[in-house]
């Protein structure tokens, strides 16, 4: 194996494994956390299943968002599809611009909610492809 060939090998099990990483130790932090809200008042967060959403300006404190915009309303969360589907709720946000990103494990977008994909106010369920509640048939394999 030549050194080039390592090279190039480390740096594709970085790039491909580091979101893997990075999801699951954020999922461990916020499975300690007692309830949604904001981590030492400025970052909002919560435990599996919950949202923590920022309620004001975000504060110069900040140091997570790489490019905090003040025109934006900051929530942050972890969802885990082995507790089962959850709820996002959108409220009617008017003429303003929003998104939810939800994204997976490697940090693919799995689902379409904000205004340019012209999501209506209400509640939408997020699921893994195989769920099925007690009233639906099973989703074929």
């Amino acid at each position: 194996m030549t050194e080039t060939y390592a090279a190039v090998v480390g740096r594709a099990a970085y790039l491909g494994g580091w979101p893997l990483v990075n999801i699951r130790n954020r999922r461990v932090f916020m499975e300690q956390l007692p309830g949604p809200g904001l981590l030492e008042g400025i970052v909002p967060a919560g435990p599996p299943g919950t949202i923590g959403m920022l309620h004001d300006y975000i504060r110069p404190e900040e140091r997570i968002v790489a490019c905090p915009n003040q025109g934006v309303a900051y929530g942050f969360g972890t969802l885990d599809a082995e507790r089962g589907p959850s709820v996002a709720q959108v409220p009617d946000f008017g003429g303003r611009f929003w998104v939810y990103q939800a994204v997976d494990q490697r940090t693919d977008s799995f689902a379409r909610l904000g205004a340019m994909y012209g999501t209506e106010p209400g509640h939408y369920l997020l699921a893994p492809a195989r769920w099925c509640s007690a009233t639906t048939p099973a989703a074929p394999s």
